[in-house]
């Protein structure tokens, strides 16, 4: 035999501030959920000159496998985070939005249009199956790009820096930017790690 449960009668001087209270609380673990969440999506420069955009720590999350499903890990937390990529031979096509990347966001292409944009990556080989090399390219999707630049790694983190001419974006049209991060993986499986990526628009080109 079911029972009911029946709730007290309560007086409205104490029924309604309860329910308040109640549906506050509902409202604080709804938003406190994402508290805890890595940020994610483009990168964009809300909040800075533009001068020097820093990509490190938490937002370091930014970053996408792509549609290749390279494996990507976050090592550490806060400002020690690091983020580690590991693919396997011939995983990866050679469509820098395909692979590992970050997205740049349009409020700064718009910045980087028709500028010379120097990019700088901290980054090792990993600990364990460490790739020898490191491979990048700014894409500015059906624009142009970088073409893929080699870097050869080493077992402590240092900065590998090279500079590109940012075409100009069409006006009203996103050009889809997008900086992608590989290691070069010759044979069976590699992974690098990335402590820090940085944007300085250096100075417009003609």
């Amino acid at each position: 035999m079911s029972r009911v449960l029946k709730l007290p009668n309560l007086p409205d001087i104490l029924f309604f501030p309860l329910m308040l209270s109640v549906a506050g609380g509902m409202v604080f673990l709804a938003f406190s959920a994402g508290f805890d969440r890595p940020p994610s999506g483009p990168i964009g420069g809300g909040g800075t000159d533009y001068q020097l955009i820093i990509i490190d720590g938490d937002q370091l999350s930014r970053m996408e496998s792509g549609v290749d499903f390279a494996r990507l890990e976050r090592i550490g937390e806060g400002d020690e985070m690091v983020m580690r990529v590991t693919t396997t031979f011939d995983s990866l096509s050679d469509q820098p939005e395909r692979g590992p990347h970050f997205k740049i966001a349009p409020d700064l292409e718009t910045r980087f249009s028709k500028h010379t944009l120097e990019v700088t990556i901290t980054a090792r080989a990993s600990p364990v199956s460490g790739a020898s090399d490191m491979l990048v390219n700014y894409s500015t999707g059906n624009e142009g790009n970088s073409g893929w630049l080699s870097f050869r790694l080493t077992e402590d983190f240092a900065d590998y820096r090279f500079t590109y001419d940012v075409p100009q974006s069409r006006p009203g049209q996103q050009s889809y930017d997008y900086l992608a991060i590989k290691p070069d993986v010759p044979s069976k499986r590699g992974g690098l790690e990335i402590k820090r990526v940085q944007f300085r628009p250096i100075a417009p080109w003609s």
